[in-house]
């Protein structure tokens, strides 16, 4: 019983050891990267997936965001859309949320208008003309 509590106590000492020999510039390490969302007025903002780990919870930060500015009925709506910024793939709603989202990731959100009649180089909302050229990866 003595050789088991001497191992035990040993072990101790050894963890203790270890954890006071871990430099702190490391601890930054150990929590997880944010995923970085370019909204839809071009605002960035880290999205801590700590915090946000659902859809319900992404929706209401995105309701909360676009509140009282140009957009903010679309985003309650629904009628929004994310990106992989890599890939170009969309990240669709009905795929789980911890799929969806890695962390370091780089989404961007675009409205999504629902009119037949729209000029390419034209916002759907102001109708003002755009003077670049916005087709290529465009959701």
């Amino acid at each position: 019983m003595a050789i088991i509590w001497t191992l035990s106590f040993q072990s101790y000492k050894i963890i203790l050891d270890l954890q006071t020999r871990i430099p702190r510039e490391f601890e930054k390490c150990w929590i997880q990267e944010p995923l970085i969302l370019t909204d839809a007025l071009g605002r960035v903002a880290p999205i801590h997936l700590e915090l946000i780990n659902s859809w319900d919870v992404l929706e209401s930060v995105l309701t909360a965001r676009f509140k009282n500015i140009p957009g903010g009925q679309k985003v309650k709506q629904g009628e929004y859309a994310l990106q992989d910024r890599r890939s170009l793939n969309l990240i669709e709603k009905n795929q789980a949320f911890e799929a969806s989202f890695l962390p370091g990731l780089r989404v961007d959100m675009s409205m999504i208008f629902k009119q037949s009649h729209i000029l390419a180089r034209s916002c759907p909302g102001c109708q003002l003309e755009s003077k670049e050229d916005n087709s290529v990866g465009m959701i």
